[in-house]
């Protein structure tokens, strides 16, 4: 996206000293390059966002098996067991 913003910068820098061009064609070539650069950043932030989404899903899945897993194991153990786990491994916060 930082090339997209650069890329724009470059062509709205152009556009702004080519003298050849009227002062209405300046300004519609302009207003044409916000809306194409406009609507592929919006594009980019809305693939971004559902990267994102979709990544934090993934994490909070695995967050959750892992943590089913932890609760079956710490069930299958003995008094004893859990009693070492959480009175010595475990700190006292």
């Amino acid at each position: 996206m930082l090339q997209a913003w650069k890329d724009f910068q470059e062509e709205y820098k152009e556009i702004l000293t080519d003298t050849a061009l009227t002062e209405q064609e300046r300004v519609e070539r302009l207003a044409l390059l916000r809306d194409e650069y406009g609507q592929y950043i919006n594009d980019k932030t809305e693939e971004n966002l559902n990267i994102r989404n979709n990544l934090r899903e993934s994490a909070f899945a695995d967050i959750a098996a892992l943590y089913n897993t932890d609760v079956a194991n710490y069930n299958q153990m003995s008094q004893d067991e859990q009693n070492i786990l959480m009175g010595d491994l475990v700190p006292a916060w």
